[in-house]
């Protein structure tokens, strides 16, 4: 029961559709979904790509440039991460229903880890004069990423308290046919759904969503703050 929370916990729901297939309602639950997908993706991403934002501006103080500061460095980067994971969710919508795939989760995964890389060697040249110490670089990999789990938290919240909320009952069926298919007794599985819809709310899995992700990104953080590190 702990790894159906967990995945519930850990799933990146703004793309996350069940297996639907000829069910009523199908088409319109995707067109829902991919249009609210793409509008924040927009949203987003427009008005991060500012001129200056990849350019070296922070120690370039001849030409008398403010230096961006810490925090709107690493909310750029958070949500550029965001975005990049919801394209990839998106891809994912199109080419397949298998939305509990272990493939899925490990190429979020490895995407958030190389995010974490890309943000401290983009900033460590661009605003750091390619020095950077270990505390440095946790804080700003840490930041970002924990920028984009919060996302991740208010976005999921968003697509099924208002969006599409009726994908938490598809999401509560799936994992009760799982149960029965991993061998478990029907009257088993329904005690066990009793205690897993507890955690099926809109609120509940955008809380523990950017709990989860948030705790993750320590572990990334260290990582590329301990190979990325000058000094």
């Amino acid at each position: 029961m702990a790894s159906y929370l967990h995945r519930t916990a850990t799933t990146i729901y703004p793309c996350y559709l069940p297996v639907l297939g000829d069910s009523t309602g199908a088409g319109r639950i995707r067109l829902a979904v991919a249009k609210v997908i793409i509008f924040f993706c927009c949203v987003q991403v427009i008005p991060i790509f500012d001129k200056n934002f990849f350019m070296k501006t922070t120690l370039d103080t001849e030409n008398g440039k403010t230096a961006p500061s810490f925090f709107s460095t690493a909310l750029k980067y958070g949500v550029i991460l965001f975005v990049v994971l919801l394209i990839h969710d998106l891809i994912w919508l199109a080419l397949t229903d298998n939305y509990q795939s272990g493939w899925k989760g490990f190429i979020s995964t490895v995407i958030t880890i190389a995010g974490a890389f890309m943000i401290l060697s983009h900033y460590k040249k661009n605003y750091m004069n390619n020095q950077l110490t270990f505390g440095e670089g946790f804080k700003m990999s840490w930041v970002a990423l924990i920028v984009s789990s919060l996302l991740t938290g208010i976005y999921s919240y968003i697509l099924l308290a208002f969006v599409s909320p009726e994908l938490v009952d598809l999401m509560i069926q799936q994992q009760y046919d799982e149960m029965l298919e991993s061998g478990m007794q029907a009257d088993q599985a329904k005690e066990a759904m009793k205690f897993v819809q507890m955690f099926m709310k809109p609120a509940v899995i955008g809380v523990m969503a950017g709990v989860f992700g948030s705790i993750f990104s320590v572990i990334w953080a260290l990582i590329a703050a301990a190979i990325n590190k000058t000094k």
